[in-house]
Formats: C-alpha cells, structure tokens, sequence
C-alpha cells in the first residue's frame, strides 16, 4: 500500500530483496534496478553494495586498489588496510605485495634470502633462481655470489683467484699477492712462497737458493746439494762442483786436482800445472817442482797388476817399469846390511821337525836373511816350483850403498834357502827434489836439492844439496 512497491518495501520504505517489484535503485536493497524487478548484489553493477568494502571490490568481490573504501588488509590487493583505505605496497610493509618475489624482497626491492620465492636470477642475493626459489651460493655455479671477490673464487670458502681477478686480499689470490685490488702474477722479488718455488723467492724457475733452505731437487739449490729437502752447504766429498772448486771436488778450496780435471790456475792442481783450463801431469819440462806421491786412480791399479803379472812370468825380481799414480818410495833406495829373522817366527815351524821333536838340535842351517833394500817399494820376485820346493833364478847381485829394487838385487841380501817372499807391490818413481831434476829426472845440477847421489849430476849428495865432484 501506500507508496510501496511490494509488500512493505519500496517507496518511502526500506528497499526490496532481490526479485522484488522496483521503480528504480532506491527501492532496492542492492541498489539496482533491472527492468523492474530488484537485481541481486554483483562485483560489476558499478554500485557499492552487498559485502564489498568499495566500489565492487572488497568482501566477496576481488581486492580493491589503492586508495579504496576497505574494512580488511584481505579487501586490499596491497594487502594492506590502513585508515579504512587500501594502502599503496611498500619493501617494507611486511606483506609480499607490489611485485615483490618474497617478502618484502625481489621486484622492485631488495634481493630475497636462500629459500624465497624468485621469478629470476635478479630476484636472488645468490644469483642463483632455481625452480622458483633462491639457492645457496656455490664455488662452481658460475656466478660472483656469497663471499666471492671474482667468479666461483676467492674469499673465504671458494679457492684463490688466478692473475689479474678481482681481490680483496692476498689470500683471494694464487699468487699471494693482491695489488690494487687485482692479483698479480708471481715474482721471484715479491717476498711471497709462490710460482713453484721451493723456498721464499728461491728455487723452481727464481734464483738458486742459500744452504738450509727448503729444496725439492738439486736444481735449487746454489750447492746443487739438495739432502733430506734442505740445501746443503758445499763440501768437498759431495760429488758436485760448487764452493769455488775448479773441478768436482777439487780445487779451490778443496785439495788440489789431479791432471785431466779443470783448473783456474796452477794452484788448483795436484803437480802445480794448468794449461789451456786442465791440468797437466807433472813432467820433467813444466818448470815446476812436482810428481811424487799420487792417490792411485783405476787405470794405476790396473797398470799395477799388470806389472806384477808381467814381472811374474818374465822370471826376474828387477823387471818393473815405473807406473803413473803408483806409490812412490819414502827416500832413496840403497841396498843396506842384512838382518836375521828372529825364531819366534821360524819356531812353529821347527817344531814340527823330525830332529827337533826328538830333542836334536836346532838346524840352523835352515834359516835365512831377510832381504834388504832400504826404502825401496817391494814386489813380487822371480820364482820356480820343482818337487814341491821353491827355488830362486840367480840374478847379477849389487853391493852394499847401490841402488836397488828389492832385497834381492843386494850382493848380502839373501842367502841360500827356503823362505817366504815379500808381498807384491808395483814399482814407482820417486819426486823431483828440485825444479825438473832429481828422483825420476835427470840428475840435478850443483847447488840444487837432492836426496841422494843418484839425484846429482856429480854423484855428490851432501847435506841435502848436490856438491861438485872432488
């Protein structure tokens, strides 16, 4: 009745439900009016009605911008409700809104953590946007990510940096050395262990380095010494030519060299001649005092044998040659008186005789004499073997004060008999008792050093000097 357009509703009453006869929106609750009939609340009949917070948005209907009527942070598409109005998103609203990733990080914010939601690289502090989520940084993704000064290198987890990367410190670097904030390439002057070198800018491609170092080979080492991975200090028994030797082991500060070896002058060598960087054996023409006693070399001892061999098949106790590096007599030779042989040496050997062991006398003439040649180098004599017995060839003997070879060449030195032979030995020269003359030279002149007739011109020797005949 009255101004109504359904039962109690429409006109000066409240609005109509939905279905409800209308004149227009006033007399409907939703506000719309569609061909007379009340229409229900939509999200797009432009009219604020039903649940929504603003203008067909909000409540049921989708979230409304910024700016809008709302009652919920849900009626916002900010999510964020501030005031009654939809407020605009922010990086640090607390709400991953706007076009942020996570929250309040990636879009237009901050990079997200390991974890949050990504739609990219960019979108990550790692770099690295895996199936929509940010991962760890890793040594080998390819990307300058966690503590990295350079790509997949450097700081504290990843491996040092080549040459020329980024670098923060020495330790982000191979080389050890940060510079102006690349890597530089090792030195041998950087102060740092690097570049292959064995000890602090020695060794490997730098500079040989000092005794005591550390060494991974001789190479390093100034020596060429390289014991126990420490440098030695040079030493003459060390087979290697170092410490100013001017041969290996020899010369310089070590012995003197024997002839062959290299030289830097007549010091280095053992006969005091150096020609054209060797040194030259002692001859009787250099102009310098030398021979003597040599330290006997493989060719000498094997020439030694020889000799002896030779001696031994040609029947004759005087048929020696002199032999290079052969030891050399202590003073001149000369035949000297003979000695007897004591018993205690021939006593076991009596014993063991018939005669003795019935208590007759001792048969002396079964013993000898010592042959006698004093200072002079023994060797091996001739001899024969005939039923059992040793027998000696004859040989021309000298008297007492002559030169000799062995006991045998004295007139007195042996008698007839069995007996033992000296050891066998190679003869030798004796040395120059002056400059080119004497011992195996020739005779020297008067004036000079001599140490026995034999050494002079004259035949004289008096008080170590050569006299003139008289």
């Amino acid at each position: 009745n009255g101004a109504e357009q359904a039962v109690d509703c429409g006109g000066g009453c409240g609005g109509c439900p939905a279905g409800r006869p209308c004149r227009g929106p006033a007399d409907c609750t939703s506000a719309v009016c569609l061909d007379g009939l009340c229409a229900p609340p939509a999200c797009d009949d432009r009219v604020s009605n039903g649940a929504e917070s603003g203008l067909d948005c909000g409540g049921a209907c989708p979230a409304c911008g910024e700016g809008a009527v709302c009652s919920l942070a849900a009626d916002c598409l900010s999510g964020v409700c501030a005031g009654g109005r939809c407020a605009a998103p922010a990086c640090g609203d607390g709400v991953a809104n706007g076009a942020e990733t996570g929250l309040d990080c990636g879009g237009g914010c901050g990079p997200c953590a390991d974890g949050a939601a990504c739609r990219g690289a960019a979108d990550c502090a790692s770099g690295q946007c895996v199936r929509g989520f940010c991962a760890a940084p890793a040594c080998a993704d390819g990307i300058r990510n966690g503590g990295e000064t350079a790509v997949d290198c450097g700081g504290p987890t990843c491996p040092a940096c080549p040459d020329a990367a980024v670098c923060a410190v020495a330790t982000d670097c191979l080389s050890g050395v940060c510079s102006a904030g690349r890597c530089a390439a090792p030195r041998c002057d950087d102060g740092v262990l690097n570049g292959g070198e064995s000890a602090l800018d020695c060794g490997g491609v730098c500079p040989p380095c000092a005794p005591a170092a550390d060494c991974r080979q001789p190479a390093d080492c100034a020596s060429g010494v390289c014991a126990g991975g420490v440098c030695a200090a040079p030493a003459c028994a060390d087979g290697v030519l170092n410490g100013g030797e001017a041969g290996v082991d020899c010369g310089g500060p070590c012995p003197a060299c024997p002839a062959g070896s290299t030289c830097g002058g007549a010091a280095d060598c053992l006969d005091g001649v150096c020609a054209a960087g060797r040194c030259a054996p002692a001859g009787c023409g250099d102009g310098v005092q030398n021979g003597g006693r040599r330290p006997p070399t493989a060719a000498a001892r094997a020439a030694r044998a020889r000799t002896r061999r030779r001696a031994a098949s040609a029947g004759t106790a005087r048929a020696c040659a002199p032999v290079a590096g052969a030891r050399r007599p202590p003073a001149p030779t000369a035949c000297t008186a003979p000695r007897r042989h004591g018993l205690r040496r021939w006593l076991p050997r009596l014993r063991r005789w018939r005669d003795v062991r019935r208590g007759g006398r001792l048969p002396q003439r079964r013993l000898r004499w010592r042959p006698v040649c004093a200072g002079a180098v023994r060797r091996r004599g001739a001899e024969r073997r005939r039923d059992g017995h040793r027998l000696r060839e004859p040989v021309p003997r000298l008297p007492d004060g002559t030169a000799c070879g062995v006991g045998g060449d004295c007139e007195r030195g042996v008698r007839r008999g069995c007996g033992r032979r000296p050891a066998p030995m190679a003869c030798a020269t004796r040395p120059e008792t002056a400059v080119d003359c004497g011992g195996g030279c020739p005779a020297c002149a008067v004036g000079l050093a001599c140490g026995a007739a034999g050494d002079c011109l004259s035949g004289v020797c008096q008080g170590g000097r050569c006299a003139a005949p008289a």
